[in-house]
């Protein structure tokens, strides 16, 4: 049976509206009024590799509440599977039992009509139609006999003594690195685009001739304009 399981559709239902609803409404008989949106905005539903397993994890206010709303909503998936399963059984066993209706009723018309000297085909017909319902029964009978048990819990939940996840050192190294990569990305497209030639070196290299002089700015012009013509201004 466990290899006819589509796990990937199981985890979408075990993160669906039904199963936050069914949750949220236990939830609500123990004190926590929460909305099935909101409930399930914090739940996280994985499946390890390799297996037909549900990991089921919260994220709450308190160690607590993860704890009791992750249990909820493990609980309420068994509940829905549960339910599904019952009537998915029901309904095929419902089919069974309108095909059988007509079949004994012709069986008992039949009945009536064989006796010492029936005709051979009225017997033959009452035989077939006695195979037929011997099926059907069968086959009525298999399905209340099937196991709908919806799965079960591996681990019984727990409170997380700490939060899981990237802790503040990790997040400001990770803030740190990142930060410096922008900041050489951003040096490095300036130097690319930006025209403005801040040496020597780069104004020969960009002209490709020498450089014959410079002209000093003037140290106690508040506008930095250039000095011309003054003692001590080169060409």
């Amino acid at each position: 049976a466990d290899k006819g399981i589509n796990i990937g559709s199981e985890r979408q239902t075990a993160v669906s509206d039904t199963v936050g609803t069914l949750a949220a409404g236990t939830l609500l008989k123990a004190g926590d009024d929460v909305t099935a949106r909101k409930l399930l905005a914090g739940l996280q539903v994985t499946n390890p590799p390799n297996t037909l397993t549900l990991r089921f994890s919260y994220t709450g206010a308190t160690p607590e509440q993860s704890r009791a709303r992750a249990e909820a909503l493990a609980n309420a998936y068994l509940a829905h599977r549960k339910a599904r399963t019952e009537e998915s059984i029901e309904n095929m066993a419902g089919g069974y039992r309108a095909q059988l209706k007509p079949l004994e009723e012709k069986r008992d018309q039949l009945e009536e009509q064989a006796g010492v000297g029936a005709a051979d085909d009225v017997t033959s017909a009452r035989a077939n139609i006695i195979v037929s319902i011997s099926e059907l029964s069968r086959k009525i009978s298999e399905l209340k006999a099937l196991d709908t048990t919806p799965g079960y819990l591996n681990k019984k939940p727990v409170a997380p003594t700490s939060p899981t996840g990237a802790g503040l050192p990790l997040l400001l190294g990770l803030g740190g690195v990142v930060g410096l990569a922008l900041g050489l990305l951003l040096s490095w497209v300036r130097l690319v685009f930006d025209p403005a030639v801040r040496s020597d070196r780069e104004l020969v290299r960009s002209l490709g001739a020498p450089l014959l002089g410079t002209l000093p700015r003037e140290r106690a012009a508040g506008a930095g304009m250039l000095a011309i013509g003054r003692g001590g201004s080169r060409l």
